[in-house]
């Protein structure tokens, strides 16, 4: 080893040597500088989609608020258009009462004058026979101008009850209008599901940049490989080892970031999946919900408006279940988010300090082998002690500024 350092020393002085191993650790400190920027992006996105995840549930709650709001407008609506119909119902009952009443009246006393006529006609049917049958003509055409007068109350009768059938198409129509408003209510959630999608995509990002990186990190351990292979030919065996042990440290932290990532995406995607599926079903129990109001409503029974009322009740319940549901998931996504982010910090934090310990000895050992080659040359070992000294406080620093402690 000796023989080596002097003949290393005959052929390179200790400045470039120091030189050397100044811009070795000089490009050891920006690759993990830019790993370390590498994850801060990556623990950015993450917390980007965490708040994108806290928006979308705001944007969905605020919906189905809206959606409750506009139900219960509904509710009364019918409330009100049942209470006007029944009211309607029952004034033209009394109309009709009322007419008949007086059609009755007027028969009975028509029949009473008829009968009074027939009587004295007969009396007179031997004496009068002419006067008679003049008299009776007379008669019957007063008696066929009030039956067209009565002929003409039933026809207005008739009307009023076509009057109230109009009415009871404006509730259907309006009904109706109720059943477009819902679909608008079913539109908005498809659009929620499809901002979830979007989401999901974005995560699907997330996991090619985590690859990506992944990549860039095989990519530097082969350099890394390459330049112990070049230092194992300068028979600096220490070094080796310690570079080796950094190489283990940053392919274990780069599986455990690989398996966090899957392991994130994996769980937001089976929200996302179970999210897409409550969706679903409230859009189908609402359009079964809306296909029983349309049937109740064709067979215009009065009897089945408690229950277009419990109908339009179990659909506002099922929004809001459905609000708690989303709620749910909401806080699940983010506390399992923040545990990640904690979790990749502290990994990050540790082999950072690690790699600074190995550095702080690697250095050691190349300050005592440094002292062993120059021996004979006792003029220049200040400087080198010195030259040695800045560089290692010098990566202190960088490493420092990198965990964010300056």
């Amino acid at each position: 080893m000796d023989n080596f350092m002097d003949r290393l020393t005959k052929r390179f002085n200790a400045g470039e040597l120091i030189q050397a191993n100044g811009e070795a650790e000089a490009r050891e400190n920006e690759r993990l500088r830019k790993q370390t920027a590498e994850y801060e992006k990556m623990m950015q996105e993450i917390r980007r989609l965490n708040l994108k995840t806290v928006e979308v549930s705001e944007q969905v709650s605020q919906m189905l608020s809206c959606g409750i709001e506009q139900l219960e407008e509904y509710e009364v609506k019918l409330h009100g258009l049942i209470k006007e119909e029944e009211t309607d119902k029952t004034e033209a009952a009394a109309d009709a009462q009322q007419i008949n009443q007086v059609i009755t009246q007027e028969l009975a006393q028509q029949k009473k004058e008829l009968d009074l006529q027939i009587a004295g006609m007969q009396e007179l049917m031997d004496v009068q026979l002419k006067n008679l049958q003049d008299s009776m003509g007379v008669q019957l055409s007063g008696a066929d101008e009030k039956l067209l007068g009565v002929d003409n109350r039933i026809s207005g009768v008739d009307e009023k009850l076509l009057g109230v059938s109009d009415r009871l198409s404006d509730v259907d129509e309006k009904l109706t209008d109720v059943g477009d408003r819902l679909s608008g209510v079913d539109e908005k959630l498809t659009d929620v599901g499809d901002r979830f999608s979007g989401v999901d995509e974005k995560l699907t990002g997330v996991d090619g940049a985590v690859e990506k990186l992944l990549a860039e990190n095989a990519q530097s351990l082969a350099m890394l490989k390459e330049w112990n292979e070049q230092k194992q030919q300068g028979s600096q065996t220490e070094t080796l080892d310690t570079v080796r042990a950094v190489e283990d440290k940053l392919e274990h932290l780069s599986g455990n970031i690989a398996d966090n990532a899957i392991r994130q995406h994996s769980l937001l995607q089976d929200m996302a999946v179970n999210t897409e599926n409550a969706l679903q079903d409230l859009t189908r129990t609402t359009e079964d919900a809306l296909q029983n109001l349309q049937n109740k409503l064709e067979q215009q029974k009065p009897a089945d408006n408690a229950e277009l009322i419990e109908a339009t009740g179990q659909i506002k319940e099922m929004i809001v279940n459905i609000r708690l549901y989303l709620d749910d998931v909401q806080k699940h996504v983010e506390d399992y988010v923040h545990k990640e982010d904690v979790k990749v910090y502290r990994n990050v934090q540790a082999v950072l300090m690690e790699q600074l310990s190995n550095k702080t000895r690697d250095l050691n050992d190349h300050m005592d082998a440094l002292e062993k080659s120059v021996q004979k040359s006792k003029g220049t070992k200040p400087l080198l002690v010195f030259a040695i000294l800045l560089s290692a406080a010098s990566l202190t620093i960088q490493i420092l500024q990198m965990l964010g402690i300056l």
